[in-house]
């Protein structure tokens, strides 16, 4: 018989006769898919995400993390019911330290987070303005406009509750604003622990400053060309008529300059022509780092590497910005 009419002579049919009449591999088949679903289920336990402090710290209760021994913590607490779970909130430790909860006592966590609403102006607290028509403030439990935290040192502040709503939930829109801050004063000495004056800290840092907690940036130098084109000073420097680069003003007292990794001052920034920029680094210190003390550094810092083959105009570089009119 002819090869091309025999079709049982191909080598892959042979394999597949011999698989169906060999035998079954039984139990090792079956420990096989059992160490395999084993290594699924231990990958699907190492992927769950474990619970944040932040996700335990906006749990609501039925009791508030905090005794109510004013009109402000009681106007407060509603805020801290189940019912209400769009509110979180963040406050200064004032209150006590350790509650009476079911018959034993229970230790009160402070909250970490800053209030982004408020700010220190000459000595005196004040919404920041940009979210004035979003805040609705209680001073000692009454209403209160943002007028009246104008003759309100922190000195004065007690208890300080603000909740920031999450817009984001069904139910949230019942409530047109953003912000809900409550006050208490008193005429006594507070004590001047660690948190409560980094929260002063930051407080007046969020007065001078959009980000009180710390800013980067990362420009080429399209960018940095783009960012003059729009009045962007977050680029800290500008591209000025003779092509060269100019610190704005606002940042010129309170900044480190660096090229390539060394210090300099400013006149080595001014002398530099924009073709030498490669990358732009910004930053803006946390503000714990630039508040007064002993140890403050510059608010701001400004890293430039550079090009130099591209400042001697070398021909295997190329560059375009519909930003820049020179010659290259």
């Amino acid at each position: 018989m002819y090869a091309f009419t025999n079709q049982f002579s191909d080598p892959g049919l042979r394999q597949r006769v011999g698989m169906m009449n060999g035998q079954r591999s039984g139990s090792f088949a079956c420990w096989r898919y059992g160490i395999w679903m084993l290594l699924m289920g231990a990958m699907a336990m190492a992927c769950r995400h474990s619970q944040t402090d932040d996700d335990r710290e906006f749990v609501k209760r039925d009791i508030p993390p905090f005794s109510l021994t004013n009109a402000t913590r009681v106007l407060a607490a509603e805020l801290e019911k189940p019912n209400k779970p769009w509110w979180r909130m963040a406050s200064l430790p004032t209150f006590d330290k350790t509650q009476l909860i079911n018959g034993r006592k229970v230790t009160v966590m402070s909250v970490s987070r800053y209030p982004e609403v408020l700010c220190i102006r000459n000595n005196h607290l004040s919404i920041k303005a940009v979210e004035v028509g979003q805040t609705k403030l209680f001073i000692n439990g009454s209403p209160a406009s943002a007028e009246s935290l104008s003759s309100l040192t922190f000195e004065e502040v007690a208890d300080l509750f603000i909740y920031q709503k999450w817009t984001d939930m069904p139910g949230a829109e019942a409530y047109p604003e953003t912000y809900r801050v409550f006050i208490s004063t008193t005429h006594k000495t507070q004590e001047q622990d660690a948190v409560r004056e980094r929260w002063k800290q930051f407080m007046q840092a969020n007065a001078v400053s959009d980000f009180p907690l710390g800013h980067s940036g990362t420009f080429s130098m399209n960018k940095l060309l783009e960012a003059t084109f729009f009045h962007n000073k977050l680029a800290f420097v500008e591209r000025t008529k003779n092509e060269h680069l100019r610190l704005y003003d606002e940042y010129r007292k309170d900044i480190e300059l660096f090229v390539n990794g060394i210090r300099v001052d400013e006149k080595q920034i001014t002398d530099m022509h924009v073709r030498e920029v490669d990358k732009l680094y910004t930053r803006e210190r946390p503000f714990d780092e630039w508040a007064d003390g002993p140890d403050r550094k510059a608010r701001y810092v400004l890293y430039i590497q550079t090009a130099p083959k591209r400042a001697k105009r070398d021909s295997t570089y190329y560059v375009f910005s519909p930003f820049y009119s020179g010659d290259f």
